[in-house]
């Protein structure tokens, strides 16, 4: 049996568990790439954080994750790089810090179904 993609099972750690035995074959898993240049090619204002995406513009970061799997990523990682109480201060964000980081693993877990981790 063929174990390329991540098995639809949903139960709290059978993916984690899945994940560390695909690590431990040595095989290569795709992941995607460049979430912030791809926010900025497809319109998010350069002068605003990129995570405020998470919260205004879901489909957008739904759009990337699409068009990241339909390249052959495996793994598509969420638009969460600066989604620290730290940073987001900067924007008078940090009280909505659980907000923007669930929003974005949302929207990454809608795109994936269970054809790539997250």
């Amino acid at each position: 049996m063929s174990r390329s993609r991540v098995p639809g099972e949903h139960r709290k750690g059978v993916k984690e568990k899945y994940f560390r035995e695909r690590l431990a074959s040595g095989g290569t898993i795709v992941a995607d790439g460049a979430m912030g240049t791809m926010l900025f090619a497809l319109g998010a204002p350069a002068d605003e954080p990129p995570e405020k995406i998470n919260l205004e513009r879901p489909a957008l970061l739904e759009d990337i994750a699409r068009r990241y799997l339909e390249a052959g990523a495996e793994m598509l990682q969420t638009n969460t790089f600066g989604a620290s109480p730290l940073k987001l201060r900067r924007a008078g964000l940090e009280d909505r810090m659980e907000e923007i980081n669930r929003n974005a693993v949302a929207a990454a877990r809608r795109v994936a179904g269970d054809r790539a981790y997250i």
